[in-house]
């Protein structure tokens, strides 16, 4: 995983992935939330991958709960993943 290795990211870290698609990264992290537009992406994703998955437009983010309020890492790509600390 380039993206985990080129940023220094830990399994133990928490991951949101905005724009998440096929989730690739929820195999990586022990904590991991994905969102994406496609409703048929996040009902196959919350049947064959591990994580939460929510189905929502990136422009109304504050329309659902994430159970959490804050992420690890540092890390941003812009139609990917995001963690923060």
């Amino acid at each position: 995983m380039r993206i985990v290795n080129k940023y220094g990211l830990l399994k133990e870290q928490s991951c949101i992935d905005l724009g998440c698609g096929r989730a690739c990264l929820s195999t990586y992290f022990v904590s991991y939330v994905g969102i994406d537009v496609s409703k048929y992406i996040i009902d196959h994703n919350k049947k064959t991958r591990s994580g939460d998955y929510f189905h929502a437009s990136l422009d109304r983010l504050s329309d659902i709960s994430l159970g959490r309020s804050y992420f690890d890492g540092n890390m941003f790509r812009c139609y990917g993943a995001y963690t923060r600390s």
